[in-house]
């Protein structure tokens, strides 16, 4: 059986192609409700049958409850600031206790943040207090009518539980590698919830571009995203610990309270309780109210993955323009995950870094960045 599985989880990624030729056939300040279509405080369809179906999770109504599409909103309040995005990683050698441990693991994983510029905004934004679950990509693509998708998702996941031992529930961040799913659940949540849809999706071949001016759900750009991370402090981490290594008993029990990483997490085992991704909000926030901004699971951000560190200019409002193809490899992501090591939990870390199960660490929290209309 767990061949079976395996071969579950080593196709799911070839129903989302990335090239032309394989096609997919096809809030407000808090989340809003629209017609109900299940509880939040039910559980995930049966593990033995992922889905269930469509037409239990619609006729599952008949006790009048708000849907939850998505997670609170925390307005970030970037209008008219002006932060050093990235960071000077030869200052950091020099700091750490063991410098050249941290430059060779760094090294092998790209130096892609090792250009401190200037990043201005003249709007606020809206970001997800919490990565987005599994309930909630439940209710949403259901909603959408997007049940294809869906039910191959929602197989993904239980065979990643089955397989590798990967959580499974309403709270438990939606692990989702396919980057057209989230443009597909972005739009979706933006049409249920009376907003324009911010992407612009091309089914013929799964690639997207984004629509800026639209009210709609989007990912964070990479300047949004480490802006609402940092929650205004200049340290390495968002609690206002600085890095070292190796890390202090201290230090790794510090980084416990705010992050789920592979001290907590991974070195587990994966027959242990905490093993995997944990459920939102297990750990503290940052000053912004963000949950899980270091460790759980990295996070796509709106912007084409490139080895070229940043320019040294001073940018104001940056945005990627380019069109999205359907590849995880083809975005940057954020964070730090489950199964990373301090250095990748940083807030201007800019390195995917992860271990075994690359597949199963990455998420993804939305932004709407046009409050005007």
């Amino acid at each position: 059986m767990k061949i079976k599985y395996f071969l579950i989880l080593t196709l799911l990624p070839m129903f989302f192609a990335c090239g032309e030729d394989d096609p997919v056939s096809p809030s407000n300040e808090s989340s809003s409700s629209v017609e109900p279509l299940s509880s939040q405080n039910e559980p995930i369809s049966s593990q033995n049958d992922p889905l269930s179906s469509a037409e239990e999770l619609l006729s599952s109504s008949s006790t009048q409850v708000a849907v939850i599409y998505g997670p609170n909103q925390q307005r970030i309040p970037s209008a008219g600031a002006t932060f050093n995005m990235g960071s000077n990683l030869n200052e950091i050698y020099s700091a750490a206790t063991d410098g050249e441990m941290f430059k060779n693991l760094i090294m092998d994983n790209g130096t892609l943040e090792d250009q401190v510029h200037s990043v201005s905004f003249t709007y606020d934004f809206m970001m997800d207090e919490t990565e987005v679950t599994q309930l909630q990509v439940i209710n949403t693509l259901t909603a959408a009518s997007q049940l294809e998708i869906l039910t191959t998702l929602q197989s993904g996941w239980t065979s990643a539980n089955n397989v590798a031992h990967m959580p499974m529930g309403d709270n438990i961040p939606a692990n989702i590698s396919v980057p057209y799913v989230v443009a597909v659940y972005a739009n979706a949540r933006s049409a249920l919830e009376g907003y324009t849809p911010a992407y612009i999706i091309n089914d013929a071949n799964n690639s997207f571009s984004t629509d800026y001016s639209a009210t709609g759900y989007r990912l964070p750009t990479e300047a949004e995203w480490e802006f609402a991370a940092r929650g205004g402090t200049t340290t390495d981490f968002y609690w206002g610990g600085t890095f070292s290594m190796p890390l202090s008993e201290t230090d790794s029990a510090l980084i416990s309270q705010y992050a789920v990483w592979k001290v907590n997490s991974s070195d587990l085992g994966y027959e242990a309780e905490g093993y995997g991704a944990n459920e939102v909000a297990s750990k503290l926030p940052n000053a912004y109210n963000l949950y899980d901004m270091s460790g759980n699971l990295s996070e796509f951000v709106n912007e084409k993955w490139d080895w070229k560190e940043y320019a040294s200019t001073a940018v104001t409002d940056p945005k990627d323009t380019t069109t999205f193809m359907n590849n995880m490899d083809a975005f940057h992501k954020r964070g730090g995950n489950w199964m990373s090591e301090a250095m990748f939990l940083r807030s201007s870390n800019r390195t995917y870094n992860f271990t075994v199960y690359k597949e199963f660490a990455v998420g993804f929290r939305l932004v709407r960045a046009n409050l005007a209309n």
